[in-house]
């Protein structure tokens, strides 16, 4: 039900997921570039979706939405690259979202939106601590997203709860915690968003409308304008910042054909041809690897069994 890649230092990934046993599961590629990968194996850690951050000294945090009741546990490697994890333990949150991300001064950042559909996050209280304090935001949405701006400002986007109108609120100073008053974002509505940093370092903000058309935005004088529908459509899509240009990888509304486009420079409003990727799936999760080409991960629609397309 879910793959997340993890780039490791020496150029290989680590694939983990969500086995047909709700078991969190992972194999590693033998060498860079390699179509050979590790046997498979379980973690002992159970439930419907994950989130994966690396802190500060190289070690994996991951946060665990329980297959009952939603309540989100926690477990962290042992040593960098270890195979080994922590006991798992309950944070007593319970949440249908989680996004990470590392704070400014190093520590891990969780955030979660709540079955209250609140908006709130956990931060770890020193990059090398085990303990989590947590602040609810006051922000309700069915869903969010969030991006850095470049003076390290979190940007947070929501999909509200009604009509799917989007909305977003600008942390007032990096690393306060504090945000702005929520802003919609006129004319706006989606069912999926993403925030990119463009080459420049700004923020583009991505989204799948109503129509399930993709349009972009700018960021400007502290809100989003410079609309642009892109004459792109699916059912679901996952953008990503490949370091100099930023890739859009698209579920077709039909058949559920994968396809692909690209910035045909950095900071660039336009973009290639989209290109037919000749695959059929979902659970699209893209990884730029250390050489700057793209991998895209995915779940075949068929054989069920993950997948991947190498960047040529």
């Amino acid at each position: 039900d879910q793959i997340t890649p993890v780039l490791n230092a020496d150029g290989t990934t680590t694939l983990y997921y969500v086995d047909k046993g709700k078991e969190i599961s992972y194999t590693r590629q033998i060498a860079p570039g390699s179509d050979n990968w590790t046997q498979p194996k379980g973690l002992d850690l159970y439930g419907n979706a994950f989130a994966i951050e690396r802190r500060a000294d190289g070690r994996l945090d991951m946060f665990i939405i329980a297959t009952m009741g939603n309540a989100i546990g926690h477990s962290v490697q042992t040593a960098p690259g270890s195979d080994e994890w922590s006991k798992e333990r309950d944070l007593k949150i319970y949440a249908s979202q989680l996004k990470t991300t590392t704070h400014t001064d190093g520590s891990v950042l969780l955030f979660f939106l709540d079955m209250g559909k609140e908006i709130g996050y956990l931060k770890q209280e020193s990059p090398k601590s085990d303990n989590y304090s947590k602040k609810m935001l006051g922000l309700n949405g069915n869903a969010f997203t969030l991006g850095y701006h470049m003076d390290g400002r979190i940007e947070i986007v929501i999909i509200g709860t009604m009509a799917n109108v989007l909305s977003h609120v600008t942390e007032t100073e990096a690393g306060s915690g504090a945000f702005s008053k929520e802003r919609d974002i006129d004319d706006y509505y989606g069912t999926q968003i993403y925030l990119v940093n463009e080459a420049d370092g700004s923020l583009s903000l991505f989204l799948l409308d109503m129509g399930r058309e993709v349009a972009t935005l700018s960021y400007a004088d502290g809100g989003w304008k410079n609309g642009k529908e892109l004459g792109l459509y699916g059912n679901g899509m996952v953008v990503i910042d490949g370091g100099d240009r930023i890739h859009i990888y698209l579920v077709a509304t039909m058949g559920n054909a994968l396809t692909h486009t690209v910035q045909v420079g950095p900071n660039s409003s336009q973009w290639t041809k989209e290109k037919d990727l000749k695959s059929y799936g979902w659970y699209l999760a893209p990884v730029t690897n250390i050489d700057g080409s793209q991998t895209l991960y995915y779940i075949a629609m068929l054989a069920g069994e993950v997948r991947k397309i190498e960047q040529k």
